[in-house]
């Protein structure tokens, strides 16, 4: 029997079972817990450490969720609840991967994880006023960096997930 198969027949026989459904919604609620650990230490090591340490992380965290779901399935005795289990993970970083997608500073925010720049340090009050406004090229050339920095750090973050 292939894992989809296993999957099916689980969540088909927890139709019929209200036992089988609290176990599968406790796993499910667990999974959901591991993942929004696992994408706040992400972002925080990203933020810290880069690309290449966010990219080692991601492994580490794939090899505990395999360990996690081994032990469930040992301990259960439930034929293809660990590999649900596994499924119930990925369903969620996949959803908070299209949130980051969306909105990086609201998933950092709603996760309480740090930004992922370093916030920039205070600008000095300026001795005289300025009253001379920003040209219309300088706005542009500002707008363009910014864009081109987060579009670099986005494509980072997905080439770590994929």
């Amino acid at each position: 029997m292939n894992k989809m198969s296993e999957n099916l027949t689980l969540t088909g026989r927890a139709e019929a079972d209200p036992v089988l459904q609290r176990v599968l919604k406790t796993y499910r609620e667990a999974s959901h817990g591991m993942a929004r650990d696992y994408w706040r230490g992400c972002l925080e090591i990203f933020a810290t450490g880069g690309a290449a340490a966010a990219a080692i992380y991601a492994t580490k965290f794939e090899e505990v969720v395999a360990r996690k779901a081994a032990e469930i399935e040992a301990e259960t005795g439930i034929a293809g609840l660990g590999a649900q289990f596994i499924a119930y993970v990925q369903e969620e970083r996949e959803r908070l991967l299209q949130e980051f997608e969306r909105d990086p500073a609201a998933l950092s925010r709603s996760l309480d994880a740090s930004p992922l720049t370093p916030a920039p340090a205070p600008i000095p009050a300026p001795t005289q006023p300025r009253n001379q406004r920003m040209s219309v090229g300088e706005m542009a050339v500002r707008t363009a960096v910014r864009a081109t920095v987060w579009t670099l750090v986005r494509n980072a973050i997905r080439s770590i997930f994929r």
